[in-house]
């Protein structure tokens, strides 16, 4: 009789163990976040960059509403049927700001800038052979006199 009772109570603990695991990997909802085209998760944007918006909801049907920096509707999705949301969008990185994307109760922002990258080695390289010259004409000068 012990052992029977011993296997009751290991087997309601593995099943009570899982079924928390299984509730911790339930997405919450709804969720939304941004992507770029190779599934890394992003939040900065260039201008006309493409953004892969990936939503979730327990809803049977819902919106997505995408505002530009301005506060202004720019775009609505939907109504959308299916509990997850997967899509690329190339239209909404038209504006520079940050631009929010509403799913029911929550919201998402991700920013649009135009990022200027400085020319470092052409710069640098450009500097030490200035160096160069102004040592060499030091260097002259000092032969000279």
């Amino acid at each position: 009789m012990k052992r029977n009772t011993r296997v009751t109570i290991f087997t309601l603990t593995l099943l009570i163990y899982f079924s928390f695991i299984v509730l911790a990997q339930v997405q919450a909802s709804p969720s939304v976040a941004t992507y770029d085209t190779s599934d890394n998760p992003q939040n900065e944007f260039g201008l006309g960059d493409t953004v892969r918006i990936k939503a979730y909801s327990a809803a049977n049907s819902y919106n997505l509403f995408i505002f530009d920096s301005d506060g202004d509707l720019n775009k609505t999705i939907g109504p959308i049927t299916t509990h997850v949301y997967l899509d690329d969008h190339t239209d909404i990185t038209g504006k520079l700001g940050t631009w929010t994307i509403f799913l029911l109760d929550s919201e998402w922002s991700f920013r649009v800038g135009q990022y200027h990258v400085i020319p470092v080695v052409p710069l640098g390289t450009l500097g030490i052979i200035g160096i160069c010259f102004a040592g060499l004409s030091l260097a002259k000068v000092r032969q000279k006199k």
